[in-house]
């Protein structure tokens, strides 16, 4: 009679609390290596390369180097050997586009029909009766707690700010931002519908943006206004100085083209500062010619995209029942067209998406999944890590290199199918070349 042999488990893994080490045998996504450290060593198809990482006694990386493959490689006499067994390692990961002021309102403001519009009613519901600092803090809060608990090092976040809705968010933005130094990178926008731009509140809300050190993040809407609207937010940004953060296309109305005309307007007005462009779904909807001369222009503005796979998955195409189109930018012809793309978690837990939990590890998964770029996953990983990062203009990105801060995750998992099978994607966080002990927060923690 043959026994079953007894299912292994994977062994905890113990990072020291002090003095260096090194990392061997970890799979790392190759677009989060430096190219001259793995020295030509070709990816697997998944795009993971095997490497060993050396963390000094300061939490810096020391030196990365292939895996020597023959097992005659020579020990690390420094410091403790530590083997991963092909585990899957990356950064800690960057998101570029959240909406932490709205967050986890969904019991209280759901959007019953699933619409774009719907999600506006709710979010404008949910603002009649005013928000408390109490209210924003602990909201907020458990935001961050979430990223960082997953693995997120810098976040930037769009915040309402129409007329009487700036506080108390920005107040409680600035205080958080303060206490999270060191943990989360935290960076704010300021959002609102063009329209409301157009005469003094525009002067209003750029001084509040430059005041805050924030972005100025116009929501463009596809109507007659729109090339006036645009060169509105340039001239606002140009006069206080400010970064453009613009919410744009999304429908999927195939003539819509607002990214278009910001790319257009940026080249026309040699504008300087950096312009992120979020959504960009009706670029899904145009022909493979239309589409690479849209992304031509942006390229050549050095505009930054952002995909929302989750929640433009969850919004778009709701008019006839059963949803033909996926709503979700076309990552695979961004990343063809040589343009810097992130992808983002969008909203968590409000009107306009009822899930999510601030993981890029989930964001990331469902943007392979619905982007398909299920065999290239490893070439995409800069999408949540060193590209949003330098489109933040933090001055070190996310990026596994020799010099650069030894902040990683761990997972259990050996390879990208096995990570992204479990729910949760276990993992362990180092920041800085230590472990981290940081508990999701419970949701009874929001009923106060």
């Amino acid at each position: 009679m043959m026994l079953r042999k007894a299912p292994s488990r994977p062994r905890p893994l113990t990072i020291p609390a002090k003095g260096p080490y090194r990392l061997l045998n970890a799979s790392v996504p190759v677009a989060m290596l430096n190219p001259q450290e793995i020295r030509g060593k070709s990816a697997d198809f998944e795009g993971l390369c095997t490497v060993d990482i050396d963390v000094t006694g300061d939490g810096m990386i020391g030196k990365i180097q292939p895996t020597c493959q023959n097992g005659t490689e020579t020990a690390y006499t420094d410091g403790l050997n530590i083997d991963l067994g092909g585990r899957v390692v990356m950064t800690r990961l960057a998101e570029l586009h959240a909406h932490i002021d709205k967050t986890q309102s969904w019991e209280r403001a759901p959007n019953l029909d699933g619409s774009y519009n719907g999600a506006k009613a709710g979010a404008k519901s949910d603002r009649l009766t005013p928000w408390t600092d109490e209210d924003v803090y602990t909201r907020m809060s458990f935001a961050l707690e979430c990223a960082y608990a997953h693995g997120t090092r810098s976040l930037r976040t769009h915040i309402d700010s129409q007329k009487k809705r700036t506080q108390p968010s920005w107040r409680i933005f600035d205080q958080l931002r303060r206490e999270w130094a060191g943990k989360i990178t935290l960076q704010g926008v300021i959002s609102l519908g063009v329209g409301k731009i157009m005469g003094k509140y525009g002067h209003t809300i750029a001084r509040h943006a430059a005041e805050y050190n924030a972005c100025f993040g116009p929501v463009i809407y596809n109507s007659d206004n729109q090339h006036k609207e645009i060169i509105r937010s340039f001239e606002l940004a140009e006069q206080y100085n400010l970064p453009l953060d613009f919410h744009v296309d999304e429908t999927l109305n195939p003539l819509a083209n607002g990214l278009g005309l910001i790319a257009q307007t940026a080249l026309e007005r040699g504008f300087s500062k950096p312009i992120i462009c979020g959504h960009v779904c009706s670029l899904s909807m145009k022909d493979e010619e239309e589409i690479a001369s849209i992304l031509g222009l942006v390229k050549q503005a050095g505009i930054g995209l952002v995909a929302m796979p989750m929640s433009n998955l969850y919004l778009q195409d709701r008019s006839k029942g059963a949803p033909l189109f996926r709503g979700c930018a076309p990552m695979r012809d961004i990343h063809k067209a040589g343009v810097a793309l992130a992808i983002g978690g969008d909203n968590c837990r409000d009107a306009f998406h009822p899930y999510g939990d601030y993981d890029m590890v989930e964001v990331y998964r469902e943007g392979v999944r619905i982007g398909h770029l299920d065999n290239t996953i490893g070439h995409y990983a800069n999408t949540i890590s060193s590209t949003p990062e330098r489109l933040m203009g933090l001055s070190q990105s996310a990026r596994l290199s020799k010099g650069h801060f030894a902040d990683m995750i761990v997972f259990q998992g050996t390879s990208f199918s096995q990570v992204f099978t479990r729910i949760g994607a276990p993992r362990t966080i180092i920041c800085n070349g230590r472990m981290v002990d940081a508990p999701l927060p419970p949701f009874p923690n929001l009923d106060f």
